[in-house]
């Protein structure tokens, strides 16, 4: 059999953990969420900015944090430039964004995955706990 490179190892590995996290979030929020998970509801039905309305709150937000921090760092702060930093973001450019993969405007397909079963309130207690954070450098 033959061997791969590490950084294509790491690559298989990461994508099979965000796979893992996307299938168990999206079982355990639909059936914990009061809202079903619709995909069939277009882009053109829901407005990014009426999802902005939400309240976020930073420790709600620090307990669904470990779902982004596998690529996007411990403190938000990403170890690679293939993935941003959230820390210090606006909460509402978050928001928006979060809103925009999960609508489908944005393509990023493993973020597509990751923003698809959240609700509103997790978007934006997520925002809000990111957005708390000292920017990195």
């Amino acid at each position: 059999m033959p061997r791969l490179k590490k950084d294509k190892v790491t690559t298989f590995n990461r994508n099979a953990i965000i796979f893992a996290i996307a299938s168990w979030l999206s079982l355990s929020i639909s059936v914990a969420s009061a809202e079903p998970i619709s995909t069939s509801q277009s882009t053109q039905q829901k407005s990014v900015s009426t999802n902005a309305t939400a309240a976020g709150d930073v420790a709600t937000g620090r307990k669904w944090a470990p779902l982004c921090m596998s690529c996007h760092g411990a403190h938000g702060i990403s170890t690679e430039e293939t993935y941003p930093n959230l820390a210090g973001q606006k909460e509402a450019y978050l928001i928006n964004a979060m809103h925009e993969y999960k609508n489908g405007m944005r393509k990023n397909p493993t973020m597509v995955a990751m923003a698809a079963p959240l609700s509103a309130q997790v978007i934006a207690d997520l925002a809000a706990f990111f957005s708390s954070l000292s920017p990195g450098h």
